[in-house]
């Protein structure tokens, strides 16, 4: 029985757009709804992906203030290790 059910799970999804689907025939103001959802979604994940894109070039802009070989290594690695202030 419960192998019954689960294989008849792999269908849900499918149902569900079936539904989708005539419930947007039937009510075609909700396809503007989805789509406008849909864009406000897709505008907030680009900004989430800005802002996480800004604060990670913050967190390592500061390995990249000089050339990379101008200094010994172990300066550079005190850089990375110590994260305070440079001088």
């Amino acid at each position: 029985m419960k192998e019954k059910l689960r294989d008849m799970t792999r269908y849900i999804p499918g149902l569900i757009f079936i539904l989708l689907g005539l419930v947007i025939v039937a009510f075609p103001m909700l396809l503007v709804a989805f789509a406008s959802a849909l864009l406000i979604l897709v505008g907030i994940i680009a900004i989430a992906i800005a802002h996480k894109t800004k604060r990670l070039e913050d967190e390592i802009g500061y390995l990249f203030d000089s050339e990379p070989f101008e200094k010994s290594f172990w300066d550079q690695a005190q850089k990375v290790f110590y994260r305070g202030p440079w001088y």
